[in-house]
């Protein structure tokens, strides 16, 4: 991050929908570089895994359709050590179907 091409934006208390809308605003007239994506899970419970999923890809596949310089990673949705077993599972499920669907559109 200490390269002067590079942006960190920290985006505390949001949900993955005001993520990929700032993604999308910085992105914008970027043609090459590195796109790295990290939720912290806030809608995740109310969006679910499958549209959270969703949410994310659409936004790398647009990212990729018109900036092929742009190198996109996901890290996923990070552990929040304070929640219950059921949210581990749906942000363990969310990470592995976003694992899957990074890969495959990779190849």
């Amino acid at each position: 991050m200490r390269d002067q091409k590079s942006v960190l934006v920290s985006l505390s208390g949001k949900g993955m929908e005001d993520v990929v809308k700032e993604v999308r605003e910085q992105v914008k007239g970027v043609q090459e570089g590195m796109v790295i994506m990290q939720g912290g899970g806030n809608s995740l419970r109310r969006l679910g895994p499958e549209q959270t999923v969703g949410k994310v890809m659409e936004c790398l596949k647009d990212i990729k359709k018109d900036r092929k310089k742009v190198r996109v990673a996901v890290v996923g949705i990070m552990r929040r050590p304070r929640e219950n077993a059921e949210y581990e599972e749906i942000r363990r499920d969310t990470n592995k179907r976003l694992q899957e669907e990074v890969v495959r559109m990779k190849a």
